[in-house]
């Protein structure tokens, strides 16, 4: 009964607070802010003072704790969270009440929270973890990364010629595999193959020449932001998407694919725009728009890059 009033009081104060958010940002925020500023705070702000209980929130915050947890197994210290393990089971039941019992995220936190329950027994869970490494190299060439790195260029040349399905999505998959923030893996795909769609999406990144029309497909890169609401976690969004770009346009050029990663210009307004029309939760951060396809003709001249030394600020003896 006291919990339940208590969440009733929380969801009032949430309320209030928008009424008064709403009237800070129309009486203040339009007369000292940009656009672009103002409607990144509106959009973090509005979406962090809701309530979520669907699926794909609750795999996150599932992912978040079990995270914690994880990394606590080789820590001193593990014993004095025994509430990140209690949230983590919270968590499980919540989403098996739902029947998701199968799923990868799942099945990943009851792996850690064996593994945690096994160290608090006094079990030695820790033989099994790797010492110096070793375990976790792999027989790579860095000299093929390297190559693979310094080699990628931006596409704006493509062949008329489609990409199999199942290409584009080794190519999406690799983008998950990207690291994210306690592992909240936020990021999702809105796949672009028609040319009105495609059209209307190069408007908003800003784009106005017609190569985005000639690739075979493309992809605006979306973030489920709700986990990353705080003002001083917001920038974690924009970091996650990076990491996943360069993921696949890396694993893309391996693949012998042109790719090339398009400015993204929109402000919220036009986020609403496109929302609405593929039909989006509010939720979602459009951050970016990538082009893919067989390259036709690539970029003439190899750009450099500034120096090491140029770049470094050292400390210490190093």
């Amino acid at each position: 009964m006291k919990g339940t009033r208590v969440q009733t009081i929380k969801r009032h104060l949430k309320s209030l607070w928008s009424v008064l958010f709403a009237f800070i940002v129309n009486t203040l925020f339009k007369k000292i802010l940009a656009e672009t500023y103002r409607s990144e705070i509106i959009f973090f702000q509005t979406i962090r003072y809701k309530n979520y209980d669907d699926i794909k929130y609750l795999e996150q915050q599932l992912r978040l704790c079990a995270h914690h947890l994880d990394k606590l197994l080789t820590l001193d210290t593990f014993k004095e969270h025994a509430g990140i393990a209690k949230r983590t089971v919270e968590l499980i039941e919540n989403l098996q009440s739902k029947d998701i019992t199968d799923s990868p995220t799942v099945k990943w936190a009851q792996q850690i929270l064996q593994a945690y329950n096994q160290r608090l027994s006094s079990q030695d869970v820790l033989q099994s973890l790797p010492t110096d490494g070793s375990s976790s190299c792999h027989s790579f060439s860095k000299d093929s990364i390297a190559d693979l790195i310094k080699t990628r260029r931006s596409i704006r040349s493509f062949r008329d010629e489609p990409v199999p399905r199942e290409t584009i999505n080794a190519i999406l998959e690799m983008g998950l595999w990207a690291p994210s923030g306690c592992n909240r893996q936020n990021t999702e795909y809105l796949i672009l193959d028609q040319a009105e769609d495609i059209r209307f999406c190069q408007r908003i990144a800003g784009e106005g020449h017609n190569f985005p029309q000639q690739a075979a497909w493309s992809v605006v890169i979306l973030l489920d932001c709700r986990s990353y609401a705080l003002p001083s976690q917001r920038h974690q969004a924009y970091l996650e998407a990076g990491a996943a770009i360069q993921n696949m346009l890396l694993y893309a050029h391996a693949l012998n694919i042109g790719s090339i990663w398009l400015n993204w210009q929109g402000v919220e307004r036009s986020h609403v725009k496109l929302r609405e029309r593929f039909g989006l939760t509010d939720w979602l951060l459009p951050v970016a728009m990538l082009c893919f396809g067989y390259t036709k003709v690539p970029p003439p001249v190899v750009p450099y890059r500034k120096l090491l030394q140029d770049a470094v600020q050292y400390t210490g003896s190093l």
